[in-house]
């Protein structure tokens, strides 16, 4: 075998960090005491390498693999198709600003992210009047505006009142009344107060607050939206003529008050659309719809004429231990058109149809219902539980279940009133239903042909 001969700095160089390590450590034994005399003289390392290396190991044969994938060239990345919290904003109020300068309201669509917009002629922030003050314009009010007793707030036509959210140190914006308010819009010039949002939600700011007041208070031709309650009256008196009520948590809270709706309010899409308890409210020619509750009263006086309660989902209107009025009311795809327990009233002239559940449901309580139409209910048209009353020259046709369901009603008189068809067999199994039930209440003798013209 040939030999081969290097000096130890040769492999010191030649070998990996981790064998020369170890060689370093092993040379360490060479120079004991007994060897002193090598120290500092050259040493040379025989190694041995076999004259015919050893047959390499057979290479690992391979299965065939596919061909590669062509891969697609990556495009621009197209920022616009990312997720992102902005909105959609398209407000004419809202003018672009740059470097600090505000440039022309421009009606072009721009994402922004849900900010107040700061932009006003007026400024108010958490003012108590000391005396009479008249607001027009453009104005945003900043936490709460108090209009003391003895003073007067005037809203202009045409002026826009924005009211920012709640921050640090200040609650949301809101206006409190124990003076008068006299917010005298027009149909041409309404007045808008609303959320420092361009897409305002309920809740924003908190709404108007009237309490204790017993002067001449008048919201006419208003748009309300966005607030926790849009309209909370307190021992207080108030005139309210058109405009809306929207996205409202509740639409107006009615205490110890005496309100009077008309020229066409609408109240829409709120949790509630009318609370009241203890009071009295004259609602003349207004709409309640697309809300979850139309009308609620405890312990109150309530009339409502020639309005409109639909879309609701729940019930369109809720009485208990009240006087009421209702005339010349349509109620249409509520859950339920009307739901009154103790108390008493009248029904006139109204018009309840395509009701979910149930048109009218009476418990512990006397009625007066005349000249109603109920048609195409998807469920029953009238349910007593303990009613006196009657339901005269009426009509209930097309129900989708029972006519009728009473119990201790006997005193309740129905005659008069057609129930879809002349034939006593068949009017008897539209009332008692299949299969019949006890008939609690008086029917006979009723019409054969229809009492009054049903208006399409």
């Amino acid at each position: 075998m040939p030999t081969y001969r290097a000096s130890l700095r040769y492999i010191l160089c030649a070998v990996p960090a981790f064998t020369t390590l170890m060689l370093l450590s092993g040379c360490q034994a060479l120079f004991h005491a007994s060897d002193a005399p090598f120290k500092n003289q050259p040493v040379t390392v025989a190694v041995s390498v076999p004259d015919t290396p050893p047959p390499a190991v057979a290479p690992v044969q391979l299965p065939d693999l596919p061909a590669a994938i062509p891969v697609k060239p990556k495009g621009t990345l197209q920022k616009n198709l990312l997720p992102t919290s902005d909105r959609a904003v398209t407000d004419p109020a809202v003018g672009a600003v740059t470097n600090g300068v505000s440039k022309a309201p421009s009606a072009r669509t721009v994402l922004t992210p849900r900010q107040p917009l700061t932009i006003a002629d007026t400024v108010i922030t958490n003012k108590i009047l000391t005396q009479d003050l008249v607001l027009k314009g453009t104005v945003l009010v900043e936490g709460v505006l108090v209009v003391p007793r003895q003073m007067t707030l005037r809203i202009e036509p045409g002026t826009v009142i924005r009211f920012m959210p709640a921050a640090t140190g200040r609650p949301s914006g809101s206006v409190h009344i124990a003076g008068r308010l006299l917010a005298q819009g027009t149909a041409a010039k309404p007045i808008l107060l609303t959320a420092a949002y361009s897409d305002p939600q309920a809740g924003d700011w908190e709404g108007i607050r009237i309490a204790s007041s017993k002067k001449k208070n008048i919201l006419s031709f208003c748009h309300i939206d966005g607030a926790v309650t849009g309209i909370s009256a307190k021992e207080s008196k108030l005139t309210i003529k058109g405009g809306s009520v929207s996205q409202c948590r509740d639409g107006m809270t009615l205490i110890d008050s005496t309100v009077v709706v008309s020229n066409g309010l609408m109240l829409k899409r709120c949790d509630r659309g009318i609370v009241m308890q203890r009071g009295t409210v004259v609602i003349y020619d207004a709409t309640l719809r697309e809300n979850r509750l139309g009308l609620t009263a405890e312990q109150s006086a309530v009339t409502v004429q020639r309005s409109r309660i639909s879309h609701n989902s729940q019930e369109g209107i809720v009485l208990s231990t009240s006087r009421y009025m209702l005339e010349e009311v349509h109620l249409s795809q509520n859950r339920a058109g009307i739901a009154v327990t103790g108390g008493s009233g009248i029904l006139r002239e109204a018009r309840i149809t395509a009701n979910r559940e149930t048109a009218i449901s009476l418990k512990d309580t006397t009625a007066e219902i005349e000249q109603v139409l109920i048609v195409q209910e998807r469920g029953t048209a009238l349910v007593l539980d303990t009613v006196q009353g009657r339901f005269h020259r009426s009509i209930v046709q097309h129900t989708g279940g029972a006519a009728v369901v009473a119990r201790h009603s006997e005193q309740f008189d129905a005659s008069g009133s057609f129930w879809g068809s002349d034939d006593p067999t068949l009017v008897h199994r539209i009332l008692a239903g299949e299969p019949p039930g006890p008939l609690e209440f008086r029917y006979q003798p009723y019409a054969v042909t229809p009492p009054f013209r049903i208006e399409p």
